[in-house]
């Protein structure tokens, strides 16, 4: 694709299509998601050990219909939306996968979800829409530098490590799940940016995206995260566990989409004072889920079904 006809493409408004492929992936995300925690605790995985644990995990069919939607399905999804529509918007939809994650999760665990915890997920799907809302969904790099990129990976490599060393150190399983939770959100919230690039590319043609790395990055990134997030699922904890995936993927996303594609809070002072306002509704929603008594498919009849 020409480099005018991608700036063009890139500032096009958000389009029904980009909304309906994003709502896709937000429902497929949140069925994918819990079938992946189902599956880890059907295991009753009793070993530290992650290969242990993914050689339980590659003979249960329910996790496997979990990799499937969460990983093609929502991927196709979100590639498709991206290329419709800016990050800031498409992510924006994204937020809706926390509601999505409660409900399919309450319904494959047959457990209800307390009042707490509807209200705490509803302040992160309003602290996010505030936030990605005051960023201005029109950028001006369509083509983003290899510099770039090397140091978006070297500062999402240092994060990942750093949650993965505090998940290490947590003695609480709740505080364990939000620290893998956390670092599998910052690398999903990644992806986003990745395939946003991938969704330039494609358009060239499927051999240049086979040929490039804007294929296989987003591969091994999604890869890392797998790990991370199955991480988060063993402790029981799917508040926890959950709030900080799909809360933080859309909300690393938007910031990458700002600092990286310059999509920029345009209206001044008050666009600061309403994402900011929003990032503090998210940081208070996932502490709240974060500490909830709802339990995962961890044990007893919610494993078994």
């Amino acid at each position: 694709m020409p480099e005018a006809a991608r700036s063009a493409a890139y500032d096009a408004p958000v389009t029904a299509a980009a909304l309906g492929l994003a709502l896709v992936a937000a429902l497929a995300t949140a069925c994918g998601l819990a079938l992946q925690s189902a599956g880890v605790h059907a295991t009753r995985d009793d070993a530290r050990g992650v290969v242990a644990l993914f050689r339980r995990l590659v003979r249960s069919r329910t996790w496997w219909c979990g990799v499937l939607l969460a990983g093609p399905v929502v991927g196709l999804a979100h590639v498709g939306a991206l290329r419709e529509g800016p990050i800031l918007e498409v992510e924006a939809v994204l937020v809706t996968s926390l509601l999505f994650t409660l409900a399919v999760g309450a319904r494959i665990s047959r457990q209800s979800v307390s009042r707490r915890d509807w209200g705490a997920a509803a302040l992160v799907v309003v602290g996010l829409v505030l936030f990605l809302a005051a960023g201005d969904p029109h950028g001006d790099v369509p083509v983003v530098t290899v510099r770039t990129w090397a140091i978006v990976g070297t500062a999402v490599g240092v994060a990942v490590v750093l949650l993965g060393l505090l998940a290490g150190r947590a003695t609480r399983p709740d505080r364990r799940a939000a620290a893998w939770g956390a670092a599998a959100g910052v690398l999903l919230g990644t992806n986003a940016l990745l395939l946003k690039h991938l969704s330039a590319v494609v358009g060239d043609g499927l051999g240049a995206a086979v040929a490039s790395l804007a294929l296989w990055a987003p591969l091994g990134v999604a890869a890392v995260a797998l790990v991370c997030q199955q991480q988060a699922y063993r402790p029981g904890e799917f508040a926890a566990a959950m709030a900080p995936i799909v809360g933080g993927n859309p909300l690393f996303a938007g910031l990458l989409g700002v600092l990286v594609y310059q999509e920029r809070f345009h209206r001044g002072v008050v666009d600061l004072v309403v994402a900011g306002g929003g990032i503090v509704l998210v940081a208070v929603g996932i502490v709240m889920l974060t500490s909830s008594p709802m339990v995962q498919v961890g044990s007893g009849e919610g494993a078994a079904a």
